[in-house]
């Protein structure tokens, strides 16, 4: 834990206040949604991400992970159909520490079609029709196997799909400044998966999926 508190920016005797992040994992017959960020995206710009973004003011993590799914694919989810499975610490080369909740919804599972998808942007599934409804934000959407994910993935989202894999509930993921904002495999991983309750190992997920984490 030394590195972590190196990369804390953090002065000593501040208190640190953290930024809450909501993602949500679309499942879809064994398959994830993603959406491109658009080229001009002042943050990740053509990267792939989570449906995700931040808890606003008066609301808990479950209505923000319901309004972000809608506003950005369309898809209306109940609250019974989401599953809380990471709670994650995470330092980006840039700005401050935040903590991300990932969610888990599967068609079926109480998820419904908010609006018909029109676009050439769209994803139709069984049970479930995504449609990119923020095509100023975003370019496209892709389902893609989360056991093979493409390397043109936001890092701090990758680090998250990485921990839900390997059954990690809660994780830290502290990047260097001069990290990139994209999953790189070549960099070290810079995740650390932390036990749960009764667990008897220490491994991270990069140990499991045999790949490192940005």
């Amino acid at each position: 834990m030394r590195d972590v508190a190196a990369l804390d920016p953090t002065p000593s005797g501040v208190e640190l206040r953290s930024p809450v992040d909501v993602h949500v994992v679309l499942y879809r017959r064994g398959r994830i949604l993603l959406l491109r960020r658009a080229p001009d995206a002042s943050y990740a710009a053509g990267l792939l991400c989570l449906p995700s973004g931040k808890v606003e003011h008066g609301e808990d993590v479950v209505t923000a992970a319901r309004r972000e799914l809608r506003e950005e694919t369309g898809v209306r989810v109940d609250p019974e159909g989401l599953r809380c499975v990471l709670v994650m610490q995470q330092v980006s080369p840039t700005g401050p520490a935040r903590i991300g909740w990932f969610f888990v919804a599967e068609a079926g599972a109480g998820v419904g079609v908010g609006v018909e998808p029109e676009t050439e942007h769209e994803a139709h599934t069984v049970g479930v029709a995504a449609y990119n409804a923020e095509p100023h934000k975003h370019t496209e959407l892709l389902w893609i196997d989360p056991a093979a994910p493409p390397d043109d993935l936001v890092a701090y989202t990758r680090a998250g799909l990485d921990s839900i894999r390997a059954g990690r509930a809660h994780a830290v993921h502290i990047q260097r400044p001069d990290d990139p904002v994209r999953y790189e495999p070549a960099l070290p991983s810079r995740l650390l998966a932390m036990p749960t309750v009764g667990a008897t190992t220490h491994r991270t997920s990069h140990q499991a999926s045999g790949r490192g984490t940005r």
